[in-house]
């Protein structure tokens, strides 16, 4: 069987105004996945005029070393009209197929960690991808609000910050990390929680600010770790440069048949969950 080359992107769902009605992030996450592995209603997105309709389709739904796992697809389709060549009449005839699938993106969802590792497709982009994930949970789940991220390669992005000769501002925006708190950036989001913000646009300015164990630090921890986006401004080599973090974002590529996709798909999410687990650990 022939192999397709899949590119993906590791992705954190974060729900939000939840967690300030006294929900339960364990019984929300578990409404997730019983959607996922329910029959699926579509939406109906318009977008520049045209109807597109969205839906996800379970694939396979399992456990692997305590952990468990959803493989489903995001379906994007439309009610399409064709031409096509009648032979016998040397003519031509129009044709409606409903329905009809344009573009599929395979992913994978761990819902411990709220991790997704999803497939970039030609029609359906990185950021359709995070917004119509979260709109399709959000509508069938009763969740106020689901906000997904890409994360961010945090060595790549954090010297790129590193590099500069000194930082002159960081603009942030930002949702309330969970389903747990990590101490790599507490004070930060604590402070967030208590004013019970679901979104925050932070900017910072000076003539030279400082990282290290600093809140600025803590802004571009958070955001690597999939809860929100930032850009970063300073100086090098004399010359003003702006840092943004979506340039930034965890890219896997593998080839795979068919037949062994789900293997490929569990394996690169379990290992970002094990170092996931591994760095919370160590920073506690």
């Amino acid at each position: 069987m022939r192999n397709k080359t899949y590119n993906m992107y590791l992705a954190k769902m974060n729900i939000t105004r939840d967690l300030f009605n006294h929900n339960k992030i364990d019984e929300l996450i578990n409404r997730i996945v019983d959607v996922l592995s329910s029959e699926f209603e579509p939406i109906e997105i318009i977008n520049r005029g045209s109807v597109w309709w969205w839906a996800f389709e379970l694939i396979e739904h399992f456990e692997f070393e305590d952990n468990r796992f959803l493989i489903c697809y995001l379906n994007k389709f439309k009610d399409d009209q064709f031409i096509k060549y009648d032979r016998t009449t040397f003519g031509t005839t129009s044709y409606t197929i409903n329905d009809h699938v344009v573009d599929r993106s395979i992913f994978i969802f761990n819902p411990e960690t709220e991790l997704i590792l999803f497939e970039h497709r030609p029609k359906i982009s990185i950021n359709q991808f995070c917004y119509l994930f979260s709109k399709l949970v959000e509508k069938r789940t009763g969740i106020l609000e689901v906000v997904t991220h890409v994360l961010k390669n945090e060595e790549n992005f954090i010297n790129r910050i590193k590099g500069l000769s000194r930082i002159t501002a960081a603009k942030f925006s930002l949702v309330p990390s969970n389903p747990d708190n990590n101490p790599l950036f507490e004070r930060l989001d604590k402070s967030l929680r208590i004013v019970q913000a679901t979104h925050s646009e932070l900017k910072i300015k000076g003539d030279s600010l400082k990282y290290d164990n600093t809140l600025l630090e803590e802004g571009v921890l958070s955001v690597v770790n999939g809860n929100g986006k930032a850009v970063i401004k300073g100086e090098k080599d004399g010359h003003i440069e702006a840092i943004d973090s979506e340039s930034f974002l965890i890219h896997e590529q593998f080839h795979s048949s068919d037949t062994f996709v789900k293997e490929h798909l569990r394996d690169i999410l379990l290992k970002k969950i094990r170092l996931k687990k591994r760095s919370d650990r160590n920073d506690k």
